[in-house]
């Protein structure tokens, strides 16, 4: 009996914050050292009542306790990548880079010809390692083909067995633009969480999470992430849900968990969620293409990207995914995490895309970068930099393990990007 009070009591006990240090008065949380535009009291974490006491949904979490490890080994395994350190001459990369080991894209030009370079066009069905396309993902994988040629830029297949970055270097040599074809990665992937037991409720629903924003009805937040897990219509609860895939575990629900920070911040925002991989697991440039050319931003929307790799060397660059942000209506806002790699200096190395907005990158005033704060309202020490903070450090959202669905516990510049996304489409925080 007291069990069922317990529950009952969620729907009847919402709140919109919570503050560790506090009862349920939510902390004024300005981030230090930002020109964030983001209000002056965000709500330091999201807590439905009885779900999770004070100490394990805002305490800061320890991320040596995560019980997901060993995500990286996973994601290149699945996946087919490789992460590079090093130049092909031996010299350090400014940053670790993840790259398909056999992809290269290439701005076109009158006197490009592939074959001086043992190269020929990828085709929809080298895009998943599966090699066994389903239908649905062919079409998506066509699009996002037909998509380059429109932008007049080539995917291609290194035939002979070089190296990327050694052909890389070749074409660049040759007068040419190319880059390699990046592995992106949901962030936090695998440092920081989920770190709390899921809690399971049958029947729960995104409408019994609290809302803290204003009514902006007809408004738009299009998530590219790892797709729904479960019945969409039943347990979702957004306009467009597409299936998980074959994620490594760690990241399972990661998509979910996203959009229902946009949910929690203003349930009156339409919310669509789209899966930014094959459903082998697959997330790459092409891929997240894929989803965005499935979601079809229009004016006024505002696009989620909690995913990202870093970029192999600036010289390298990323063209595949920078031409399809650019190509979007300049009406259409993106938000983009920065990553959870500590680093300071907030023009690099924050994850691409999310580097693309900052500073005189090629989408500054389109794109933006959001770190996490934590519960005291400063930057999480495990936060990259970037112009605008929100929070970030353990907030509760809905979460599906493949199983059952319920509520969670997770940290990550991934959670505070959607916190960002959802109050610029709510009309409440304005792009830097």
């Amino acid at each position: 009996m007291r069990r069922l009070l317990t529950i009952l009591a969620v729907f009847a006990l919402m709140v919109a914050a919570c503050d560790p240090g506090d009862d349920t008065e939510g902390a004024e949380t300005t981030a230090a050292g930002t020109t964030s535009p983001t209000p002056d009291a965000w709500p330091t974490c999201f807590k439905p009542a009885a779900f999770y006491s004070e100490d394990e949904a805002c305490a800061n979490l320890d991320p040596e306790e995560s019980e997901v490890r060993g995500q990286e080994a996973e994601a290149v395994e699945i996946i087919g990548g490789v992460f590079l350190d090093t130049r092909p001459n031996g010299d350090p990369l400014d940053h670790f880079c993840e790259i398909q080991e056999d992809h290269v894209f290439v701005v076109l030009a009158q006197d490009f010809n592939p074959a001086d370079f043992s190269l020929e066009p990828v085709s929809a069905e080298q895009l998943s390692f599966t090699g066994e396309l389903a239908d649905e993902e062919a079409e998506s994988a066509e699009a996002a083909l037909g998509l380059y040629a429109e932008l007049q830029l080539g995917l291609f297949l290194i035939t002979d067995g070089a190296e990327v970055l050694t052909r890389v270097d070749e074409i660049q040599e040759s007068g040419f633009e190319a880059s390699p074809h990046y592995v992106l990665a949901p962030t936090p992937t695998w440092k920081y969480g989920p770190h709390t037991t899921v809690e399971t409720l049958t029947g729960w629903h995104w409408s019994q999470l609290p809302t803290t924003g204003e009514d902006a009805s007809g408004s738009r937040v299009v998530v590219i992430d790892t797709g729904a897990l479960g019945d969409p219509g039943a347990e979702i609860g957004v306009g467009e849900a597409e299936p998980e895939g074959n994620v490594p575990n760690s990241v399972q629900g990661h998509g979910v968990f996203a959009a229902s920070i946009v949910k929690q911040f203003n349930h009156s925002l339409s919310v669509d969620l789209y899966r930014a991989g094959f459903m082998d697991g697959t997330l790459t440039e092409a891929s997240v293409t894929a989803a965005l050319v499935r979601a079809g931003p229009v004016e006024a929307d505002v696009v989620n990207l909690s995913l990202g790799t870093y970029i192999c060397a600036e010289e390298y660059g990323s063209l595949g995914l920078t031409a399809v942000l650019s190509n979007l209506d300049d009406t259409v806002h993106i938000v983009a995490a920065s990553g959870n790699d500590a680093e300071s200096d907030p023009n690099h190395p924050t994850m691409y895309p999310a580097i693309l907005g900052v500073g005189s990158g090629t989408l500054a005033g389109q794109i933006t970068a959001v770190g996490a704060l934590d519960v005291t309202g400063n930057r999480a020490v495990w936060s990259n930099a970037a112009e605008v903070e929100a929070p970030g450090e353990n907030l509760v959202g809905w979460y599906h393990d493949g199983n059952t669905g319920g509520l969670a516990v997770w940290s990550g510049t991934s959670f505070a990007a959607p916190h960002f996304a959802a109050c610029l489409a709510s009309g409440l925080c304005e792009m830097p």
